[in-house]
C-alpha cells in the first residue's frame, strides 16, 4: 500500500514539476536597453491549477501611498506601451501600475493557446488588483483592458473610482456582421510570425521607429512565446454562446447603476465602429456630464499617436472629480456620563479639511420604530451604499438576565435618509456587513445568553432564522474579511475568569458553516482586529494591556504582546483594560489603547509570524476629565470616564482616532487635533468609519475594527 501511495505522489509531483518546466521566461537581456523604459520589474505571483503560481510582471512608479492610476493594455501590446505616459503621470502626483497579462511582456508565458481562456485572464487580473496595496484607483482600459476590466467592474465595483475607457467594447455576443472579424482572425493564424510589433505600427498614423516597434516584440524571442497573444484571437467571446458572455452580460448589468466617473477617449475610426462610445454613455451613469474626446484621423493604436495628451486628460480627469474622505461618527444617548444629552446622529467629518465638521445627519426612527439610544456598533457598504448602526434601542444599559432588546438601522448615505429600523428577537452587539451589501452579521448581544450570530439581510433588514450561526454564549464582535469570504465571530461565553469562551470562531459568509477556530485566548475576548490577507487574528483580551495574536491556518495562538507598564498601575475592579485594537493600513503596526493610563501603545509588527511583536512606543490622550479656565469639560457634561475604550483608523492609514476623538498622525505618531462636534465639545465615541465620494457618489468605505489594508 505504501509503495502505490508514494508511486501516486511520485506521478503527481512529476507532473506539477513537468507542466510548471513548461513555463516560458523570457530572458531578461530581451529587456535591456529598451527605448524608453528604464522601469524596474516587478512580480506578482497568482494561481494556475495546471501550473502552480505565475509570475505577473507588472511596472510600478511614483509615490506607494499616493492614488494609484492602473494602466491595462491590449492585443498586440504589453506595459511598454505606456513607457511615455508613466513619468508624466508620475510627475503629476501619482502611483503608476501597469501589469502584462499572463503571456505578455514580461509575464510567464505558457506552452500552449489552450492554456489561455477570457475567463482566466479575468481571474488572473483581479488576483493582481485585489493583491495589490492600492486606496484610489483610476483605470485606463485600452482595448482588451476594459474587456477584462469592465467584468471586473461589474464582479467587483469597490476595485474602482473612476474608469477611462480607450478604442474598446464589452464582449457582450450581440455584434452583427462579424465576416470582417473572422477574416481577419484567419489572416493573423495564418501567418508564419504572429506580428506583434507589426500590429501596433500599423495601428498608428504617426510612424513609430523601428527600434520602438522591436521593443514590442521583445518579450518573444520564437513563436512558441507568443502563446498569449495568439490566443486572444480564438478567446475573444463574439457570439451568444461563448462561455464568457453570461458573466459579461451580468457585469454590464451592474455598470447600469455604475454612478463612479466614467471618461471615454476614442479615435475617430473607432468610433464609427460596432461598439462605439455611445454605448457605453448610454448604458453607464457615470459617464454622464463628463469630457469625452474623440481624436480626429487617428486609427486602432491611440496610446502611442496620442500619448501625451491622453496622460494629460485623464490628470485633468482626475483633479476634476476629487475624491472626498470623510469620518463618520455615529453618536446617541444612553445612561452614563458623557452620554445623557447627545442626540442621534451622524457627524461628518472632512478628512482632508483639517477633519472640520460638514453636516450632522439626524437618526430618527422611523414612525413606529424606536428611538436610537445606546449604539453598539457601525458598519457600511460601498456597494450598497449603506450604512446599519446597531443599538439597544433603550435609554438605560441592559443587564444580563433583564429584558433584553436590540434594533439595527439603516441609512442611505447618498441621501442621508433613514431607510428601517428593524427589531431583532434578542439583543445586539457590533456586527459587520459584506462588502457587497448582501449580508449583515451581527451578534445577538454580549448581555443575552442567546449562543448565535445573526444573518440579516442587507437590504430589507429581515432576519434569517434558519441562518443564525452557533457560537457561545454573549455574543460580541464581529469581523468580515475584505473580501467578504468569511466572518471572525466572538462571543464571552460566560463572565467567570474561568468561565469563558475562549476561541475565535470563523465561518464561510455563503454558508455560515465554521470553518475553523482560533485560540484558546488567555481571557474574554475583547475587540478584535485582522490583517487584509486574514491570516492573523489580533484580539485584546482581559487583563492585559496589549493584544495576542492568532494564526487562522494553525488555529493556534502564536504571540501575547504586552505593553510595559508602571509598577504601580493598577486596573482594580476593570478587567478590560486595553478595550481597542486597530491595525495600520500597511500593516507594519498594531496600536492598542490603555485605559488605565489613559493613551494608545503602538507595536511593531513586521516580523510577523516568525518573530513576535515589538513595543514602540506610548501616546498619551485625554481621559474624558479635562476642564477649560472656565472649568466646564471639554467633553461636555461632567466629561466622560474609563477613556479611551475604542480606536478606529482611516482607510489609508494616515490617521487614527481613539475614542476621545484625538486625531494622531500615524507616521508622526503626533496628535495633531480633536475631533470637535456639532455641540461644540470634543467629540467621544466608538463608533466611527470612513465613507468616501466622488462627485456625491460612494467610492469606498472603512471600517470600525481597524483592518490591515493588504491582502497579499
Amino acid at each position: 500500500m505504501t509503495s502505490v501511495v508514494l508511486l501516486c505522489l511520485a506521478f503527481t509531483w512529476g507532473t506539477a514539476l513537468s507542466q510548471a518546466s513548461a513555463v516560458l521566461q523570457t530572458p531578461e537581456e530581451r529587456f535591456a536597453k529598451l527605448p524608453g523604459f528604464p522601469f524596474q520589474p516587478h512580480y506578482f505571483p497568482v494561481h494556475s491549477d495546471k501550473f502552480g503560481p505565475l509570475r505577473m510582471h507588472y511596472v510600478d512608479e511614483g509615490d506607494p501611498n499616493a492614488p494609484v492610476v492602473l494602466l491595462l493594455h491590449g492585443q498586440g501590446t504589453w506595459s511598454y506601451l505606456y513607457r511615455n505616459m508613466i513619468p508624466q503621470l508620475v510627475d503629476a502626483g501619482y502611483r503608476v501600475v501597469a501589469p502584462d497579462y499572463i503571456g505578455f511582456g514580461r509575464s510567464d508565458k505558457l506552452p500552449t493557446e489552450a492554456d489561455f481562456s477570457f475567463d482566466l485572464h479575468v481571474q488572473w487580473l483581479t488576483e493582481f488588483i485585489a493583491g495589490m496595496d492600492f486606496t484610489e484607483v483610476t483605470a485606463f482600459m485600452f482595448d482588451w483592458g476594459a474587456f477584462f476590466g469592465l467584468r471586473i467592474a461589474g464582479e467587483h465595483p469597490d476595485y474602482f473610482d473612476r474608469i477611462v475607457l480607450s478604442n474598446t467594447k464589452m464582449p457582450l455576443g450581440d455584434e452583427r456582421n462579424l465576416d470582417w472579424f473572422y477574416k481577419w482572425r484567419e489572416q493573423m493564424r495564418s501567418l508564419p510570425e504572429f506580428p506583434q510589433g507589426q500590429m501596433v505600427g500599423k495601428g498608428v498614423k504617426k510612424p513609430l521607429p523601428a527600434n520602438v516597434i522591436e521593443a514590442y516584440d521583445a518579450p518573444y524571442p520564437d513563436e512558441s512565446y507568443k502563446m498569449g497573444p495568439k490566443s486572444f484571437t480564438l478567446i475573444n467571446p463574439i457570439v451568444p454562446e461563448d462561455q464568457p458572455i453570461a458573466a459579461n452580460k451580468a457585469a454590464w448589468a451592474v455598470l447600469a447603476n455604475w454612478e463612479k466617473p466614467v471618461l471615454t477617449l476614442y479615435s475617430d475610426m473607432m468610433a464609427k465602429l460596432a461598439f462605439p462610445p455611445s454605448r457605453f454613455h448610454e448604458q453607464i451613469p457615470g459617464t454622464r456630464d463628463q469630457p469625452h474626446h474623440i481624436y480626429p484621423n487617428r486609427g486602432f493604436h491611440l496610446v502611442d499617436d496620442e500619448t501625451d495628451d491622453i496622460g494629460r486628460r485623464i490628470i485633468a480627469f482626475i483633479q476634476a472629480t476629487p475624491t472626498q474622505q470623510l469620518l463618520y461618527v455615529a453618536r446617541a444617548p444612553r445612561d452614563r456620563t458623557g452620554f445623557r444629552t447627545l442626540n442621534p446622529s451622524i457627524e461628518v467629518f472632512d478628512i482632508n479639511n483639517n477633519h472640520a465638521l460638514v453636516k450632522s445627519i439626524r437618526l430618527d426612527a422611523p414612525p413606529g420604530t424606536t428611538s436610537v439610544m445606546h449604539i453598539r456598533g457601525i458598519t457600511a457598504s460601498a456597494t450598497s451604499k449603506m450604512l446599519y448602526v446597531s443599538h439597544y434601542g433603550r435609554y438605560k444599559d441592559l443587564r444580563p438576565g433583564g429584558e433584553m432588546s436590540g434594533y439595527v438601522l439603516a441609512l442611505d448615505l447618498e441621501t442621508d435618509r433613514v431607510l428601517w429600523n428593524r427589531a431583532l428577537p434578542s439583543s445586539v452587539d457590533r456586527g459587520a456587513v459584506t462588502p457587497d451589501g448582501s449580508k449583515l452579521f451581527m451578534p445577538s448581544g454580549e448581555l443575552a445568553t442567546t449562543p448565535f450570530f445573526y444573518t440579516i439581510d442587507g437590504a430589507t433588514g429581515a432576519e434569517q432564522p434558519d441562518q443564525r450561526m452557533p457560537v457561545a454564549r454573549y455574543t460580541h464582535n464581529t469581523v468580515v474579511t475584505l473580501d467578504g469570504a468569511q466572518v471572525f465571530m466572538t462571543a464571552f461565553g460566560g463572565f467567570g475568569n474561568k468561565n469563558f469562551e475562549p476561541f475565535i470562531h470563523i465561518a464561510d459568509t455563503r454558508t455560515g458553516e465554521v470553518v475553523q477556530k482560533v485560540g484558546p485566548f488567555a481571557a474574554h475576548i475583547r475587540p478584535i482586529t485582522i490583517n487584509g490577507a486574514a491570516t492573523l487574528v489580533f484580539a485584546n483580551v482581559n487583563n492585559l494591556i496589549g493584544f495576542q495574536v492568532g494564526d487562522v491556518a494553525s488555529g493556534k495562538v502564536l504571540y501575547t504582546a504586552s505593553a510595559p507598564v508602571a509598577k504601580d498601575q493598577k486596573p482594580g475592579a476593570k478587567s478590560d483594560i486595553s478595550h481597542g485594537i486597530s491595525m495600520t493600513a500597511d500593516e507594519t503596526e498594531v496600536w492598542v489603547v490603555d485605559q488605565i493610563e489613559s493613551g494608545v501603545h503602538v507595536f511593531d509588527v513586521t516580523g510577523l509570524p516568525g518573530s513576535p511583536p515589538v513595543w514602540k512606543q506610548y501616546i498619551d490622550t485625554h481621559d474624558g476629565r479635562e476642564q477649560d479656565s472656565e472649568g466646564r469639560f471639554l467633553y461636555g457634561e461632567d466629561g466622560i470616564v474609563g477613556q479611551p475604550g475604542w480606536i478606529m483608523s482611516s482607510i489609508d492609514g494616515r490617521y487614527l482616532y481613539p475614542e476621545t476623538g484625538e486625531i494622531i498622525d500615524t507616521t508622526t505618531k503626533k496628535v495633531i487635533g480633536n475631533l470637535i462636534g456639532a455641540n461644540g465639545n470634543y467629540v467621544h465615541s466608538r463608533f466611527a468609519l470612513e465613507v468616501d465620494f466622488i462627485n456625491d457618489t460612494v467610492t469606498r468605505v472603512g471600517d470600525q475594527q481597524g483592518v490591515g489594508r493588504v491582502v497579499r
